[in-house]
């Protein structure tokens, strides 16, 4: 198990114990922590493929995008940035643009 996997982990099980004990408070669109946890994740990713990418400035852009989303199209297109997280480096840009699509056109 590499540090970073370590990190991941123990943040998780922060949050899960602060929103157990009703202490995480959000100030991100509908999704609270789960938002900040899924942009915190796929900005990982995109700096795992892509060592340019600076993944404190790719967050502050994606918890921006997802709070600009329609309201009825922001989980699926964070459902999807999500899955960007998983995906393989050559899929990962294509993976990103199905997300804005699906935050401002509901595709």
């Amino acid at each position: 198990m590499n540090a970073s996997t370590i990190i991941k982990s123990v943040l998780a099980l922060t949050t899960l114990v602060l929103i157990s004990q009703g202490i995480a408070c959000s100030d991100q669109p509908d999704g609270g922590i789960w938002v900040e946890l899924d942009c915190s994740r796929y900005c990982a990713r995109a700096n795992e493929c892509n060592e340019e990418v600076n993944e404190g400035e790719c967050e502050d852009r994606c918890l921006s995008a997802l709070a600009n989303c329609q309201a009825d199209e922001r989980e699926a297109a964070q459902n999807q940035i999500d899955e960007c997280s998983d995906a393989n480096c050559d899929d990962l840009v294509g993976c990103t643009v199905d997300a804005g699509a699906r935050c401002y056109f509901g595709l």
